[in-house]
């Protein structure tokens, strides 16, 4: 190129900084991008108009948890109206939203809005008696065991002489009454008992709501509502005449302190009565175990009196078993509540903010992955089983195993000398929810470890235990056909084959036939029950007896013609398994009827979920779906699941064409599952189109996948390349046709990519490169460019978390490993791809002290989508970690509510100099904009200062305090083409600058930090004007851009005069 031989000036003009942040590219002036690049972009945002914008401050929110733990956030959005952030810990999760913490909710004494009350006691009783009030029109008072006067103290929410403590030794006595029993020795009813407790530690049971009496020798027992010694919540009902008892008890132990606690039971009866108990903690249902029993059919109406606290013990015989501490509010119902309606029993918010525990330790928090389902959260983590978060209610959350029962499996044992039998251990059929042992025999396929059930053992390093792994287990059916004479009306206690002929289990997708002979009067009845194990000559027709209803209807007519009398039909058992019978009705004139009847069913498929591992040959398990009625029979054909603490469990999860979809385990690492089409909680596997299906990826390596994003296809990036998978041309995915393609081999890290409009951003292994994976028409391929190949350095170090912000402009925010924040501007119609980079500090007597962002999750707000972030600062020496929320670029027209300041608050009142809520600023220097005028600094001193302006002692009426911060823009070097010449390596000298700038504040130009000459604006205005630059030449010709205050400031563009030596 030829060289400058004038001395005239030049003129250069910064109109377009949206190329940002631009890293070795000095000597590139023949790119576009460095003609609107910068050589520095620090807490500024490349808008896609063409000007620099620095970002808004961050509000203070909440210190997390525990401060000395790295913590996580998750964005949880129902929809753009109702979103939730999610701070994930050590062990737990919060929520926030609306910019502040959800907080717990005191009960209410309000129940009418649930009706079916029995009876409410809210022992508010205060008086010099014993009386203990039914507040349900007063039907069952009860009699105290003291005065309530001595029992009156403050409830849950601190309110004076609404609760009663018990203190260990005290009680309540409700008096027998029909109304209380829920059973009659046949059948079951339903009901709910609901309480507020304090729970406090105890060597010994203590009870909160009983009708029962353990009396040697006069038993009189129903139901009992307690925690135990492991303070545990436990619900059990028994059979008094045949001795048995229904147990369920929750997984969890209850924290110290106030809860709201519930048991609900739908009535089933039977075997299965313990499926239909319930148990909820602060209004949300919890996981819990139960023990059935074979021989419970129902309890029995007792005389015994209902007790509050207490429990008539066997012996020595008397009250015992008592409530520690405080209990309130406690009520029966005579129905099943719903979860919705124990979620509404709440009432004023407390200050405790809503928590609910998880297994997630520290170290596991940032390889979680998830993905959002209306009010469910799927997540997925390789060392846990997927777990759902559900919301039930603004502040009732749930986080429970996904469990799914149904696969998938691994390939099918094929070899006749490895067989597995299934004994069970307690008796009455291996009947769903059973317990029982499997023993192998030819092979040893059971791995022991220190797991219980589904949780990793709590080390870093989990166990590798077996548990949690299904076992499917498929057995031949002996017995297809069923014939019988029936000749007797249908009626309790007949002998089988004379008016009823039990026809076993029809499992779900069984087709039955029906075929009826002779001549005869009458109607036949084919009735199905879903209570596996029911007694089959149990009660009279349908309706009499418990589960049986009748799924087809004859009737032969007297008068109807021989060939008319008998009837051939078939049917499909589409909804569960289900216990079948052909019953006998009104038979006229003692006639025979003969009944054939058959199944399609060759062979059964029972699983088994694996909880314990005696040895290597042995395990024990529960039953999630029948083992083949009664069949123990060892069996060769065997699969074991493909998820457990042994193989692993999914990585990563998405929706795809109404399917769930998980990615990759610890052993199978390289294979995708989808559910069945709109069940996201079936992997029944098989050749229907709407089926689950299982796939794996066919390469050189079996390289793990890392991301999957539902879009056009099911885009899938693994350590060693980027897949598509899809169905066939315009097809959807099914079993049959599913085709994987490769596209490129740059590898993913361990990092969800991103759906950023119409392309998937990720990062490639090493998290220290990003790609944008997008469709090219000419290659009819997958394409995956480097995004950072002009900003190699913005992401060195690597990225550990990502979140896409849509409004008001597409940004991907990622958080660097040493607490940097780079930003990404996307707008690829545009051909904006501007990177730029995001600091925060604190400010110890004037010294700045980088604090470190290290979590950021976005959620959808109004009008601009709401960006949060973890930041990790030094305060007092300590390390604290905060939750803070980036305010919105757009902040209206009232300069008053200009947000420029970091871990900031607001006071907006009436006027006033002396400023509190700073306590978690306390030591540090903080910047003021009052009343849109920027204030003298000052040191927080026990969370408060005093307002100064100009050293004077001032009152303002709208504030934003906080740590400042500074903006730094520095242009890339001077440079100048045209007509075949450059000014690379030549000296320049800048004699004037013309600033163009949108509502800002005071700011400062010069060659670079030690030269600035600010520019004073009065107020934010916007404006342009010229800017005498400090003398001299140099090589580079850079301008730098300086802004602390805590003002706004937008730069449209700058330019220069400037001549070369």
């Amino acid at each position: 190129m030829c060289s400058i031989a004038t001395a005239q000036p030049f003129y250069r003009t910064f109109n377009n900084f949206n190329s940002g942040e631009l890293h070795l590219l000095n000597a590139r002036e023949d790119l576009a991008k460095y003609q609107t690049g910068c050589s520095i972009m620090e807490n500024l945002i490349p808008i896609p108009q063409g000007g620099a914008q620095k970002r808004p401050g961050t509000k203070y929110i909440a210190e997390v948890k525990t401060s000395s733990l790295a913590t996580r956030i998750l964005p949880f959005e129902f929809s753009t109206s109702q979103s939730y952030i999610i701070e994930a810990g050590n062990q737990y999760m919060r929520f926030f939203t609306s910019g502040a913490p959800v907080f717990k909710t005191y009960g209410t004494e309000d129940l009418s809005s649930i009706g079916s009350i029995v009876a409410h006691w809210k022992c508010d009783d205060n008086a010099g008696t014993t009386a203990v009030v039914d507040a349900d029109g007063a039907t069952h008072d009860g009699v105290a065991s003291a005065n309530t006067d001595t029992m009156s103290v403050a409830d849950a929410e601190g309110t004076a002489n609404t609760a009663f403590d018990l203190a260990g030794t005290k009680y309540v006595t409700v008096t027998d009454h029909d109304d209380f029993s829920f059973g009659d020795s046949t059948d079951d009813s339903p009901f709910s008992i609901v309480a507020w407790i304090n729970v406090t530690l105890s060597a010994d049971s203590q009870m909160i709501l009983t009708k029962y009496d353990a009396t040697t020798g006069v038993e009189l027992r129903e139901w009992l509502f307690y925690i135990a010694a492991s303070e545990t919540l436990v619900v059990q009902l028994y059979d008094e005449d045949t001795n048995a008892v229904i147990t369920r008890q929750s997984r969890d132990a209850l924290a110290v302190g106030w809860h709201f606690v519930a048991c609900t039971y739908n009535g089933v009866g039977g075997t299965d009565a313990d499926a239909g108990i319930k148990l909820y903690v602060d209004n949300a249902e919890v996981t819990s175990a139960q023990t059935s029993s074979a021989t419970y059919a129902s309890m029995v109406n007792t005389t015994t009196d209902v007790l509050i606290g207490a429990i008539v013990a066997a012996g020595p015989p008397g009250v015992a078993k008592h409530w520690q501490d405080e209990i309130d509010n406690v009520a029966i119902f005579n129905k099943e509540l719903t979860a919705i309606e124990i979620a509404s029993l709440t009432g004023n918010a407390s200050t405790t903010p809503s928590e609910t525990l998880t297994p997630y330790l520290t170290a596991d928090l940032f390889d979680l992955k998830y993905e959002q389902s209306a009010d469910v959260l799927y997540i997925t983590h390789p060392s846990y089983e997927t777990r759902k978060l559900s919301r039930l209610a603004n502040s009732v959350w749930v986080l429970d195993d996904i469990g799914i029962g149904t696969g998938p499996f691994r390939i099918q044992n094929n070899d006749v000398t490895k067989t597995i039998s299934v004994t069970e251990i307690s008796s009455g059929g291996i009947l769903k929810g059973a317990s029982v042992t499997l023993t192998a025999a030819g092979h040893a396929p059971f791995i022991s470890g220190t797991t219980a059930g589904h949780l990793p053992s709590g080390a870093l390093t989990t166990s590798k235990s077996h548990t949690g792994a299904l076992f499917k287990l498929v057995h031949p059916i002996d017995t297809l056909e069923y014939k019988e004479e029936l000749e007797s009306d249908f009626a309790a206690g007949q002998v089988e084959n004379t008016s009823w002929l039990d026809c076993g289990i029809l499992y779900k997708g069984t087709t039955w036939t029906l075929i009826t002979g002779d001549t005869w009067f009458g109607t036949i009845k084919v009735q199905r029950n879903y209570i596996l194990g029911a007694a089959v000559g149990n009660g009279g027709d349908e309706g009499a007896s418990v589960g049986w209803e009748t799924v087809f209807p004859y009737s032969s007519g007297a008068g109807a013609a021989v060939s008319a009398r008998n009837v051939s039909t078939t049917g499909t058992e589409d909804d569960g398994d289900a216990q079948y019978r052909v019953i006998y009705a009104d038979e006229i004139a003692d006639d025979t009827v003969s009944v054939y009847f058959s199944t399609d069913q060759t062979e059964h498929i029972g699983v088994v979920e694996i909880t314990a591992v005696t040895s290597t040959t042995v395990a024990t398990g529960t039953v999630i779906e029948s083992i083949g009625g009664a069949t123990t029979d060892a069996t060769h054909k065997w699969s074991e699941g493909s998820w457990s603490n042994y193989r692993g469990w999914p990585q990563t999860v998405t929706f795809f064409e109404d399917r769930l979809c998980f990615g990759g385990n610890t052993n199978q690492p390289d294979t995708i599952w989808a559910s069945v089409t709109s069940d996201y909680q079936n992997m029944t596997a098989g050749p229907d189109d709407d089926e689950a299906l299982v796939f794996t990826l066919s390469s050189r390596q079996v390289n793990v996948i890392e991301w999957i994003i539902g879009k056009d296809k099911l885009l899938i990036g693994t350590s060693g390349a980027e897949w598509t998978i899809a169905g066939g041309t315009d097809e959807p995915l099914t079993p049959s046709n599913a085709i994987a393609k490769q596209h490129s081999t740059y590898g993913s890290a361990n990092l969800q990519a991103t759906l950023a409009n119409e392309s998937v951003l990720f990062f490639q292994r090493g998290a220290a490169k990003m790609r944008e994976l997008a469709y090219n028409w000419e290659l009819d391929s997958y394409v995956a460019p480097d995004m950072t190949i002009l900003a190699n350095l913005v992401t060195l170090g690597g990225i550990v978390d990502t979140s896409f912000q849509k409004t008001p402009d597409s940004i991907l925010w990622c958080v660097r490993t040493d607490g940097e924040l780079p930003i990404f501007s996307y707008e690829r119609a545009e051909n904006i791809t501007a990177w730029s980079r995001m600091v925060t500090h604190t400010n110890l007597a004037g010294t700045l002290t980088d604090s470190d962002f290290e979590s950021i999750a976005r959620i959808s707000g109004s009008p601009e989508d709401e960006i949060w972030v973890i930041v990790n600062r030094t305060i007092g020496g300590a390390t604290v970690r905060y939750i803070e929320q980036f305010q919105p670029r757009d902040f209206g027209s009232d300069a008053d509510d200009a947000f420029y300041v970091d871990a900031g608050v607001t006071y907006d009142s009436t006027a006033s100099s002396a400023m509190t809520g700073l306590d978690h600023l306390d030591g540090q220097t903080v910047y003021v904009l009052a009343d849109g005028v920027v204030f003298d600094t000052a040191v927080v001193s026990s969370g408060a200062i005093t307002l100064k302006l100009a050293t004077v002692t001032t009152a303002a009426s709208t504030v934003q305090m906080g740590l400042g911060y500074e903006i730094h823009l520095r242009t890339m070097p001077l440079s100048w083409l045209g007509q075949g010449m450059t000014i690379q390596g030549r000296q320049k000298r800048i004699s004037e600058v013309v600033a163009n700038w949108y509502n800002s504040g005071d700011f400062s130009i010069g060659k670079d930090a030690s030269t600035l000459r600010t520019q004073s604006i009065s107020g934010q205005t916007t404006s342009q004007d010229r800017i005498t630059f400090p003398p001299g030449y140099d090589y580079n010709g850079y301008v730098y851009v300086y802004q602390k205050s805590p003002e706004p400031l937008t730069l449209l563009g700058l330019a220069l005069e400037f001549d070369v030596n």
